[in-house]
């Protein structure tokens, strides 16, 4: 055997490795997407819903905001008294949208960097939590 074939076989099998490695966490992480996004959109829906019951608890606010969701992948939060309101849609892909608002918002789902976890992440703010999105989003509706 000579030096060449040697190496080149060496050289060939670490590729082959290093491909069927990168393959496998492609996998994986298609995986967990599939698994968690539908967990972390009812966590979104969780948040909206719990703070708008929380604001209409408050004193001298009354029933201002109403929660629906009564399909899977969308979910509506509307104003009774300016009939203004938003919605926020789960999106093949995993992506999540919400409109009606004066600045609407795209959230791509993503693994969260060194993990398994998946996380919503804005072009502009970066990774964001149910929390920080649903106040963001409620407050823009009250303000409208």
């Amino acid at each position: 055997m000579s030096d060449w074939s040697r190496d080149a076989s060496r050289r060939f099998v670490d590729q082959r490795k290093a491909k069927e490695t990168q393959d496998a966490k492609v996998l994986h992480d298609q995986e967990m997407l599939k698994l968690k996004s539908p967990q972390l959109w009812d966590q979104l829906a969780e948040e909206f819903s719990r703070k708008c019951a929380e604001f209409n608890a408050q004193p001298e606010v009354g029933h201002v905001l109403s929660f629906d969701r009564t399909e899977a992948n969308t979910l509506t939060v509307s104003r009774t008294d300016t009939h203004a309101k938003l919605t926020a849609t789960l999106l093949p892909l995993y992506s999540v949208t919400i409109k009606g608002i004066k600045d609407p918002g795209q959230f791509k789902i993503d693994l969260i960097a060194g993990t398994s976890e998946v996380g919503f992440f804005h072009d502009k703010f970066g990774l964001m939590s149910p929390d920080e999105i649903s106040t963001a989003a409620l407050d823009m509706l009250l303000s409208s």
